[in-house]
């Protein structure tokens, strides 16, 4: 950029940041982190979710799971007949994962007070859709009537009896 500015983005104002910061205990470890990508805690709904830009650090390196996300209409298919339905969506879901060591080296995160690295899969990551995926098929395989697309697992039946 111009004027020998960082094309990163500036840190969280101080009350974001901070709640943000405590987040990263559950997700984050400062042991280790030597470079990494800035981003942001965005408040979400009374929670920080962090929104990092990971397409120029991790992304380019990742070796990409060729795992199927299923298409909604394959999914709307299956459940044809069905007149009850439950849907959960799964809070936090990514983060219910842990990354190797090897992969939290790439997930680092620059913020105002220092490296984080996440110690947790990560929204932002170009494979995190598909390795949740393939990690809910695995979980919940053999169960009938029960269908997951990433995050979201559906219930269905004829009646609530069924």
């Amino acid at each position: 950029m111009a004027g020998g500015q960082s094309g990163n983005r500036r840190p969280n104002p101080p009350p974001v940041a901070a709640a943000g910061l405590r987040r990263c205990e559950d997700l984050c470890s400062t042991e280790g982190a030597a470079s990494g990508q800035r981003g942001e805690a965005a408040p979400f709904q009374n929670e920080i979710r962090y929104c990092v830009d990971f397409k120029k650090t991790a992304n380019p390196v990742l070796v990409l799971e060729r795992r199927r996300i299923p298409v909604p209409e394959d999914l709307v298919a299956c459940m044809a007949g069905a007149k009850v339905f439950v849907n959960l969506d799964l809070s936090d879901a990514f983060t219910q994962l842990t990354l190797s060591r090897e992969s939290q080296k790439l997930c680092v995160m620059n913020t105002h007070s220092g490296l984080y690295m996440f110690t947790r899969l990560i929204y932002g990551l170009a494979s995190a859709p598909q390795i949740f995926q393939h990690c809910m098929d695995v979980i919940l395989q053999g169960i009938p009537k029960c269908l997951t697309y990433i995050d979201n697992i559906v219930i269905f039946g004829e009646s609530m009896r069924s």
